[in-house]
Order: C-alpha cells, then structure tokens, then sequence
C-alpha cells in the first residue's frame, strides 16, 4: 500500500487524531478506491483490542489471586467463586480498567502516560527478576 507523500488525504489524516481516518493503512486503503474496506479494518483492531483488554484482565486477576494464595497480597482476593473465577481480584482489576477512560481530556493524558510508565517498568522488574 502506497500513499503518495503530499495527499491531502494523509494530510488531513494527520490532522485528525481522534478519528478513526488517522490510520495510515485506512487512508491507503481509501486511496486505493476499495469501499468497505476501511470500516472493516477498523472493526478488526475494535475487535484485538477487546481481546487484549480481555486477556490483560485474566492475567490480573489471576496473578493477584496467586499472589494471595502465597500470602503476598490481601487474602480477599484469594477467594473464588465455585467455578474457581477468583471474584474479588477481578474486581479489584477491572476498577483499574476504568483509568484508561482518563485519556479522553487532554490534560489527563499525562496521568496516563504515568500509569502506563509505572506498568512497563513494574513489568520490566518482574522479567527481569525471574
């Protein structure tokens, strides 16, 4: 896919940070005239990233309840649920889901950027103290 460097598609492209015409792959896929295609892209990566949010939810979850299972966090959370779905710690982890909303303003983005620092080194500890 090849975009030329001065289309006014891809300038305004760059312009729209919000939108979902601020891809890159969109404006060429415009570009190349293919109708449909877009809105299907943009549905493809809405759908990845409810999979990574989910994911990213049972990895929480289930990490704190195996750290309160060894008596490294609250035992609240390691209790479950008689299907074995450690409740409290699913909880605890989807409140922390709601920060994400912080980057809707502007200002808040830098608290965000704070946040998602925090978790890369946490996680960058974590590796490296296997």
């Amino acid at each position: 896919m090849i975009v030329p460097y001065n289309s006014p598609q891809l300038a305004a492209a760059n312009r729209r940070t919000t939108s979902s015409k601020a891809s890159p792959f969109v404006v060429a896929i415009s570009v190349a005239g293919i109708n449909g295609l877009p809105g299907f892209l943009n549905a493809c990566i809405l759908f990845f990233v409810f999979s990574a949010a989910n994911s990213d939810l049972y990895i929480g979850s289930r990490t704190l309840h195996g750290l309160a299972l060894k008596g490294h966090a609250p035992k609240i959370f390691a209790k479950t649920d008689r299907r074995g779905v450690p409740i409290y710690a699913l909880a605890f982890c989807s409140v922390f889901c709601g920060i994400a909303f912080l980057n809707v303003k502007t200002s808040a983005s830098t608290i965000f950027g704070y946040f998602v620092n925090l978790v890369t080194i946490f996680g960058l500890l974590t590796v490296c103290s296997d």
